[in-house]
């Protein structure tokens, strides 16, 4: 995405741990390979007991996954956002006409106001971006969840 601002929506933050969850869902693909081994070979059967512990976090990944489609919602407040920092900019080429015409009118003032609020609208609707870019992968998370679900009831089996 184009320009980012320094700052950003808290949600951006909240959801820097879905690379994380990428690596643990990746790790959970893992986790199946080495439960098939476990029925190939019946003395690390031990061993399967902690890879199913292992895989009982899987599901808790599932529901942070969940969590990431709730960003979706956010992505699209910022979207409206970025519409909102446009007319921001409309509004400032007439803050900039009324200074140039020396009037000190109520509606220039109101305008000024107006504009100093479309700082926030901006770092807001960069912070949208970043949400719509983690969102991408928030997809994946859902696709190895799906997996993670199925590996799940094939160890249950």
């Amino acid at each position: 995405m184009a320009g980012r601002f320094a700052t950003g929506c808290v949600a951006v933050k909240q959801f820097g741990g879905c690379n994380l969850l990428g690596r643990q869902f990746a790790a959970c693909n893992l986790l199946g390979e080495q439960f098939a081994a476990c029925n190939l070979l019946g003395e690390q059967f031990a061993a399967c007991n902690l890879l199913s512990k292992q895989f009982a976090a899987c599901d808790l990944l599932a529901g942070q996954v969940a969590a990431c489609n709730l960003l979706a919602g956010q992505v699209a407040a910022c979207k409206l956002l970025a519409k909102q920092v446009a007319a921001c900019k409309l509004l400032a080429g007439q803050v900039a006409a009324c200074k140039l015409l020396g009037k000190e009118v109520a509606a220039c003032k109101l305008l000024a106001e107006q504009v100093a609020g479309c700082y926030l609208l901006a770092d807001q609707v960069t912070a949208g971006n970043l949400l719509g870019e983690q969102l991408a992968g928030c997809n994946l998370l859902t696709e190895q969840g799906k997996a993670g679900n199925l590996l799940g009831e094939q160890v249950a089996a």
